[in-house]
């Protein structure tokens, strides 16, 4: 199976959670998907520029998915940080693959279980979940890194290659007709390949969702969960947050008929970004949605 370009990882893998839609379900890039398969597509902002794998279904119980994708396929020449930071090539630059196996042990209980191995050529995660993905593991460069860019020691930490081995967990269990609980939890393990210095970063969510709500096919949802935050730290790695964040998000998903959708959400950060001084986040939105 060739993946399109312009793909994520999570377009690939069978949704866990009933509210995992970019058009029906949860307004939030953090509340729809397992953060451990959030990688690479964050990093330039488009996806996956290329990416090959399968899914195989053994059984109406089990199944599993493999992808390779690469964020840097068509860059033929790797000219630097600030010219090509995703590096290039279909396996020299910026790249991950990830699998997912799915569980249905039973006929009102999903299970996903991930695993992602990703490769940046940059310091940073490619989850697109906030900016601390971005210089992900801080340490202070030494005068040989500052020298590269005159100075800069945001540039100097940035143009580090990294790796990252994500884990992670989801599971939805429809206890009653029409609700479902769904819990989801990931750790992610952050290596500068060139210096002394790894982050371990978490994640979870739970959430419970609605059908049917005042009317046949209307659904809502209510998520409250923990953001990227930066478990630990080693070697010279740094770690300047204060607080841990979390978020609340809640919408309505109103179908007017068969073919378009109205979903009013709100959601909330409190401590965004991991620091107790910056104001709680209020974002709101009102998505109409066309389908054909």
């Amino acid at each position: 199976m060739l993946e399109p370009t312009n793909a994520e990882i999570t377009d690939v893998f069978p949704a866990i959670t009933p509210y995992a839609s970019d058009s029906q379900g949860a307004i939030s890039r953090f509340a729809g998907y397992n953060a451990a398969v959030r990688m690479t597509g964050g990093t330039s902002g488009t996806g996956l520029l290329a990416g090959a794998g399968f899914l195989w279904n053994p059984s109406k119980q089990v199944g599993l998915g493999v992808i390779y994708g690469s964020g840097s396929a068509p860059i033929s020449e790797d000219r630097g940080l600030l010219n090509t930071p995703l590096g290039a090539g279909v396996f020299n630059g910026t790249q991950a693959i990830a699998a997912q196996l799915t569980l249905k042990p039973i006929s009102t209980i999903d299970i996903g279980i991930n695993y992602a191995h990703s490769y940046h050529t940059i310091n940073i995660l490619g989850t697109g979940l906030g900016s601390a993905d971005i210089a992900s593991i801080r340490f202070t460069p030494n005068a040989a890194q500052l020298a590269r860019f005159g100075g800069d020691a945001t540039l100097a930490t940035l143009d580090e290659p990294i790796t990252v081995n994500s884990v992670g967990a989801t599971v939805t269990w429809r206890f009653a007709p029409k609700t479902s609980l769904s819990l989801s939890g990931a750790l992610l393990f952050a290596n500068l390949l060139n210096v002394d210095a790894s982050t371990t970063f978490s994640s979870w969510s739970a959430g419970l969702h609605f059908r049917d709500i005042f009317h046949e096919g209307n659904t809502a949802a209510v998520i409250f969960g923990q953001p990227l935050y930066r478990e630990s730290v080693a070697g010279i790695a740094s770690r300047p947050e204060d607080a841990t964040p979390y978020h609340l998000e809640t919408f309505y998903n109103y179908r007017v008929n068969d073919n378009i959708s109205i979903t009013p959400g709100v959601y909330f950060i409190f401590s965004p970004e991991g620091f107790s001084a910056n104001d709680t986040a209020i974002v709101g939105a009102l998505r109409t949605t066309f389908t054909f």
